[in-house]
């Protein structure tokens, strides 16, 4: 057998070698057809021979298995009660032998080293200490040996026919009494019976990732079926014509009903249900960013590995509008060359929406002295007044400003430079159903020659990013020039 392994692996790596040789990789289709009449063929040849090495490797590996198989299973290592039985039988022959020769003078015989103490062995040497001992203490007829690598039921079965049920137990209990006795003969302790029980682990499953975003919530009973404590301090409270409300059980009036507390809940993952029956559940859901989410929470039964999953999709969201600016402005020039100005169109390069050239206010008429009288509220509202829109509107535009998110949306316009008295918007204040698109007007009227500038915030409740418009307008005032 060694021969014929050693021969095996010889042709193995013999075959492996010419596997390594005649390695080659089939070529493209388009580069093999490219290949004139005699390239292909010798490609073929090449791929038919690289074919065959690799079968003959695969031939020679197993033909090698099947060897080294084979020789593993004559070499198959002998059973633990297997050794003690030819230890004992090689006892037996001993004191045969020593019972056949002659009595004659006998020289003095040294004591055998005493065996070590039962709580210094480890459990393999106690097994096989205990072992020899009942195998040469009890006959043939009471001690059997049956080997145990069949199923359970064959394993059973060997043993009802090597010990009739009838006469087992008392079998086993004169062969239990004359191990104690040869045991206390022995000075050795048998172990008191002890009944074990097998417990399967449950079946392993497989790790669960925590919920990022959800949290599932369990209503609490208890606290729900509690009644609400009473104030006894608490006044009683009064109808509409100021009389109190009658007592229960006076008058024919029942008791008013009180409010049960809030509702309360447990974070529990896990729940006992009985048959036929359910628990309701409570799902939250909670995130600190805008996004959309879908997560897969899994349900599970101890015990089993079957799993029940449930898909949940939503998505957190602000109240907002559309930030596009050829949406919220829709004029818009096709090119801007240099410093050429426009008027009432955004310039998407320079990010700035430009009213252009406007006529600058006519100066305020000076307090008349007739007017000491008038009312200081009124003085004060007219200084603060904003632009006015001219005929024909020059000096202002529309804007479009669409809700385009999940909720409604509440908006609030305002300035950035709130002291410049140079552009005004009307509404500053408007509400956005979904969907909804509402048009603004923007109005600019400058009082000094020379280019103003602002910002126009548009404020979104419950959106911490505000939307911002830059907006410009030139103050000029008509001149001519003389030349000659």
């Amino acid at each position: 057998e060694l021969i014929a392994l050693r021969e095996a692996e010889i042709k193995v790596e013999a075959a492996q070698r010419d596997l390594d040789d005649a390695t080659v990789q089939p070529l493209p289709e388009d580069q093999y057809d490219r290949l004139d009449e005699v390239g292909r063929r010798q490609h073929d040849m090449e791929l038919k021979h690289f074919r065959d090495c690799k079968k003959r490797l695969q031939k020679a590996t197993q033909e090698m298995q099947r060897i080294t198989a084979a020789r593993a299973k004559k070499e198959k290592p002998a059973m633990l009660h297997e050794e003690i039985e030819k230890e004992v039988q090689e006892l037996k022959d001993a004191e045969e032998a020593t019972k056949k020769k002659p009595a004659g003078k006998k020289g003095a015989v040294e004591a055998p080293p005493p065996p070590p103490r039962w709580e210094e062995l480890d459990p393999m040497a106690r097994y096989r200490r205990l072992y020899t001992h009942m195998r040469t203490t009890l006959d043939d007829q009471t001690f059997h040996v049956i080997p145990c690598d069949a199923s359970r039921d064959d394993t059973l079965k060997k043993i009802n026919d090597q010990v009739p049920v009838a006469t087992l137990a008392a079998e086993s209990a004169a062969s239990t009494e004359r191990a104690r006795q040869e045991a206390a003969k022995a000075q050795l302790t048998i172990p008191p019976p002890v009944n074990r029980q097998r417990i399967e682990r449950p079946p392993a499953r497989r790790e669960l990732l925590p919920a990022k975003y959800f949290k599932i919530l369990t209503p609490d009973m208890r606290a729900q079926s509690a009644p609400a404590p009473v104030d006894p301090k608490t006044p009683a409270a009064k109808d509409a014509k100021g009389q109190k409300p009658p007592l229960p059980g006076k008058g024919g009036a029942a008791a008013p009903a009180q409010q049960s507390p809030g509702e309360q809940f447990l974070e529990e993952t896990r729940w006992v249900i009985g048959p036929k029956s359910s628990v309701e559940l409570t799902l939250q859901f909670c995130c600190d960013e805008v996004a959309k989410v879908q997560q897969e929470l899994s349900f599970g039964v101890v015990g089993s590995t079957q799993e029940f999953p449930l898909t949940v999709q939503t998505a957190c969201a602000c109240p907002d509008v559309v930030r596009d600016p050829k949406h919220i402005f829709t004029s818009r020039p096709k090119k801007t060359r240099g410093d050429k100005t426009v008027q009432k169109s955004y310039v998407a390069s320079r990010k700035t929406y430009e009213f252009g050239p406007l006529l600058i206010a006519a100066p305020k008429p000076p307090p008349n002295p007739k007017d000491k009288g008038k009312d200081k509220g009124a003085a004060a509202a007219d200084a603060n007044a904003g632009p006015i829109e001219l005929k024909g509107g020059v000096n202002s535009d529309k804007l479009k400003l669409t809700n385009n998110g999940l909720f409604p949306a509440e908006l609030s316009l305002m300035f950035e430079n709130e002291k410049d008295r140079t552009f005004a918007v009307q509404p500053d204040n408007l509400t956005l159903a979904v969907g909804e698109t509402q048009e603004v007007k923007l109005i600019a009227m400058p009082d000094a020659i020379g280019e103003v500038k602002n910002a126009l915030v548009v404020c979104v409740k419950d959106n911490p990013e505000p939307l911002r418009l830059e907006v410009s307008a030139i103050g000029s005032r008509p001149h001519i020039t003389n030349d000659g």
